[in-house]
């Protein structure tokens, strides 16, 4: 009898042992590739451009964790982040002619990410693993430029356009006819060129002073886990972030509610991540 009892008592006491070691601290180092989206419905509208397939890298981050139990961990990243978005510029040689691709629309945001998260994982040495949390991102460089390979005509001062009347006035507007006198005060004409945009805001054109210094948001994920040896580990993973913030300052808001051309711009993106994880049982 006793020797049952202590043979069920070291089979108890081994699976108490072998669930701890499932548990602990754990770091890693982690690489993603991304699609990523600015959304703003008036850019999206908008006559001058039209929107294209964006690829940004985050290169390299780390993680820091802590596996509460065999299913449930805490975890910390930092890592680079690049978002943003491209668009094909649409002009033509006249203020009413054949529309064409006359250059490219580029949106370019580097942010430090720091994604707070929990995450549930199921299953042994191969496991399932969702996860979800806020994610932080701190602005290091923000542009945004029209890149112009030819003399172009493009809408301008309309509610529907990015372009304003201080851009006409600055670029200059198209030739008048007799047909619309209205034509001059309706586009722009850009010779071929890098255009900051917005350039009617002067204090820093083209500069990260012109979008806001942080974009807060919720990432959420999932993927699988696989044991290369005992607590060193490979992750491959879906993620997919969505920002609350206008990633834009005040000012530049500002200026587009003023003319009515004002919708939310906010950075989304989706992609997977890969990581190479080390845990410390204890």
């Amino acid at each position: 009898m006793k020797l049952k009892s202590l043979l069920a008592g070291a089979l108890l006491s081994c699976g108490f042992l072998s669930a701890n070691a499932q548990t602990g601290p754990y770091l890693g180092i982690v690489s993603g590739y991304n699609s990523t989206w600015v959304l703003d419905q008036k850019l999206f509208d908008d006559p001058n451009y039209d929107s294209r397939s964006t690829w940004n890298s985050a290169p390299f981050g780390a993680v820091i964790g802590y596996k509460v139990n065999p299913s449930s961990s805490f975890q910390i990243e930092v890592f680079k982040n690049n978002m943003g978005a491209e668009f094909d510029i649409k002009g033509s040689d006249t203020f009413a002619g054949e529309k064409k691709t006359v250059g490219e629309k580029r949106i370019e945001l580097k942010y430090t990410s720091v994604p707070i998260l929990y995450k549930f994982t199921s299953g042994e040495k191969v496991r399932f693993n969702f996860h979800f949390g806020p994610q932080f991102n701190f602005l290091s460089e923000g542009s945004e430029v029209n890149q112009i390979n030819e003399r172009t005509t493009l809408n301008a001062n309309l509610s529907s356009t990015d372009f304003t009347a201080a851009d006409v006035a600055l670029y200059g507007g198209a030739p008048a006819s007799a047909i619309d006198v209205e034509i001059p005060t309706k586009s722009v004409v850009l010779a071929a060129g890098t255009y900051n945009r917005p350039d009617n805001i002067t204090y820093v054109s083209g500069k990260k002073e012109n979008f806001n210094s942080t974009d807060i948001g919720a990432a959420v994920g999932l993927g699988m886990e696989a044991d290369i040896v005992s607590n060193l580990y490979l992750s491959a993973n879906l993620r997919f972030y969505y920002g609350f913030k206008d990633i834009r300052s005040d000012k530049w808001v500002e200026m587009e509610e003023s003319r009515g051309y004002y919708d939310s711009r906010n950075n989304v993106t989706g992609g997977f991540q890969i990581g190479l994880h080390y845990r410390f049982d204890l």
